[in-house]
């Protein structure tokens, strides 16, 4: 354990807070709460990850590939990730939203077909509010 809030008693419930005072954390850290019972029996909550310091450095690979690219990232539980594809004239060829889990995601890029050309390709993935870009080679 980090850290115990002491029970408000209180047939209502109520809010409770603890912050994790830890100096210099980095990475990824996973939360749970152990809730006690006034009989002793407990229960725990869902694990929450949180990140600091943005140390998940975002790549993909293979580069270069014949079609199947696949994209690792990582942002906070319910961030929208929106990824973009251009061609080498600009173009948009392809776009994949998703919402972020909050772990570390492996994101699937599929130019497997006629309408994708083999070259250079640029993706373009944003997340709350940054910018990551990565130049793709088709082969």
């Amino acid at each position: 354990p980090i850290g115990r809030v002491a029970s408000l008693n209180s047939p209502n419930g109520g809010r409770y807070g603890f912050t994790d005072k830890e100096n210099n954390k980095s990475g990824i850290r996973y939360y749970r709460l152990r809730m006690v019972d006034q009989d002793g029996g407990f229960r725990y909550s869902a694990i929450r990850p949180v990140v600091f310091d943005e140390e998940i450095s975002w790549q993909v690979y293979p580069n270069p590939s014949k079609d199947i690219f696949h994209l690792i990232c990582q942002a906070n539980a319910g961030e929208n990730i929106d990824i973009r594809i251009h061609d080498v004239n600009g173009r948009q060829v392809r776009r994949i939203q998703q919402q972020a889990s909050g772990f570390v995601q492996k994101i699937e890029l599929n130019l497997s077909g006629t309408e994708y050309a083999k070259g250079v390709y640029l993706l373009e993935a944003r997340a709350a509010g940054k910018l990551k870009t990565f130049r793709l080679v088709k082969l």
